[in-house]
């Protein structure tokens, strides 16, 4: 037990627990002992009529019945120390006293019922085995000794004359107990008793090391996962004090750019006088960079209101044919002025997806609008949905510029826009994507994404439907 004495508190906290619960599991085990021997002693007495000495067998059971009383009572006495369980070095002290008062009780009911002729004589093995259990090694061989020396002692008496014999009659002879088989059963008995310690401590040496090293690494998980808990705690506070500031940021960039841009129209009106053509420039110039703020603002408002994890009692069964065909209808003048044909394939009765409709609104926005943007005049955007047993999908392709291999992996990185995407037009705030991945997770939706450079890009969308929850966790976007 050396091994065990080493180890961290935690390790040592699970031994003596491990100790305690076998501890009391052999006090209750020498109920059913006494028991037992009290049943036998009637048994055998009255029913098998064989000859044994019933006094002393019930002298013997009312003895391991008290024995047992005085035992319970000193395990109370230590758990009553405002411990959950006993300390090691007084529950092995306790063990020992238990095994060696079970191994003199043995003994004495082996006496009155047959002594080395009655086969019972095995149950000595019973208790090394709990012996290597509960206590260390040396200890252990020490009760294998006192198990000898009983036995040995009991032949001895009996074959000087100092304590009565009582013959069985069933499988040796009246003489046995004074012959030299008698020697040799108890030398083969002790031989037996003495391999069987030897055997047992050494697995379960073992198993203790086992369970001590399962135990550290326990202790040291336990810790890590704190520390992880902790340190992901103080994430989510910068992360929530990041996103109020960037909101409250954006809102107050809101109104005066929005009153910049009023101003510049009223300009550009000709309200104030009439301007030159140079002027004009520089004043359209100007309205461009306005709108391009106010749209990375608005963009920037959307993607913090999707990452604020919206309240699930806002979800509810929404039929996705309707938020693509609303998205559509508003986008329809873009794409007239870009040249670029939508069309749509949306089957009648698709299941509703379970979300938000505002939020999902802003998927469609995104992607479709994306797809009018990045494709050239005369080619054509296509939407479609369908449905299977537990996700309703969305998928927008279009005949655009396409995707290179190497931009695939960063397309739903903030900010990001690709090289094809700038050099095609120079109207975007690297936000969508980030929106519509925003969204999609916080409606454990899955994406994924398809594309060729020169051939065009696929967005496809598999949302949960409303009818199949609780749905599969959201899953890193396939590329």
């Amino acid at each position: 037990m050396k091994r065990i004495d080493g180890l961290g508190a935690e390790a040592l906290r699970f031994a003596e627990a491990e100790l305690t619960e076998r501890l009391h599991w052999f006090i209750r085990m020498r109920w059913v002992a006494a028991a037992g021997v009290l049943v036998g002693t009637l048994i055998g007495r009255w029913v098998i009529l064989v000859p044994i000495q019933t006094e002393g067998l019930l002298a013997v059971a009312l003895g391991i019945a008290g024995l047992n009383l005085l035992f319970t009572a000193w395990d109370r006495r230590l758990s009553a120390r405002g411990r959950a369980s006993i300390a090691i070095a007084q529950a092995r002290p306790f063990a020992n006293v238990q095994i060696a008062a079970d191994l003199v009780c043995l003994g004495i009911l082996l006496h009155f019922s047959g002594g080395v002729e009655n086969p019972l004589c095995f149950l000595f093995a019973f208790h090394m085995i709990i012996a290597s259990i509960l206590l260390s090694p040396e200890m252990a061989h020490l009760q294998a000794v006192l198990a000898i020396v009983i036995l040995a002692a009991m032949v001895g008496l009996e074959q000087y004359g100092l304590i009565r014999h009582i013959h069985l009659g069933l499988f040796m002879g009246p003489e046995f107990y004074q012959s030299a088989a008698a020697w040799l059963m108890v030398f083969t008995l002790g031989s037996t008793l003495f391999l069987l310690v030897y055997m047992t401590t050494s697995i379960t040496g073992r198993l203790r090391e086992r369970e001590a090293e399962a135990a550290r690494l326990a202790h040291e998980v336990a810790e890590k996962a704190g520390a992880l808990e902790a340190a992901y705690d103080e994430l989510l506070a910068t992360q929530k004090l990041q996103v109020t500031y960037m909101r409250k940021t954006s809102h107050e960039l809101r109104a005066p750019l929005a009153a910049i841009g009023s101003t510049l129209d009223v300009i550009a009106e000709g309200v104030v006088g009439e301007l030159q053509p140079k002027q004009k420039e520089l004043l359209d110039r100007a309205r461009e960079r306005v709108r391009g703020l106010m749209r990375l603002v608005t963009d920037l408002l959307t993607l913090l209101k999707s990452r604020a994890a919206p309240p699930k009692e806002r979800f509810e069964a929404v039929n996705l044919d309707h938020v693509v065909r609303k998205v559509v209808d508003l986008l329809a003048e873009r794409a007239d002025e870009a040249k670029v044909s939508v069309n749509t394939h949306l089957p009648p009765g698709l299941p509703p997806v379970w979300g938000d409709d505002e939020l999902l609104d802003q998927i469609a926005t995104n992607l479709i609008s994306n797809a009018i943007k990045y494709t050239p005049a005369g080619g054509s955007v296509s939407i479609t949905s369908e449905a299977d047993e537990a996700h309703t999908s969305l998928r927008v392709a279009d005949t655009g510029i396409g995707i290179a291999a190497e931009d695939l992996p960063r397309v739903f990185d903030e900010f990001y826009r690709t090289k094809g995407g700038r050099d095609f037009t120079s109207r975007g705030t690297g936000l969508g994507l980030a929106i519509v991945k925003s969204i999609a997770d916080a409606h454990e939706a899955v994406i994924a994404v398809e594309s060729e450079v020169g051939k065009g890009t696929t967005f496809t969308i598999r949302f949960p439907r409303a009818d199949g929850r609780p749905s599969e966790p959201a899953a890193t976007p396939e590329v």
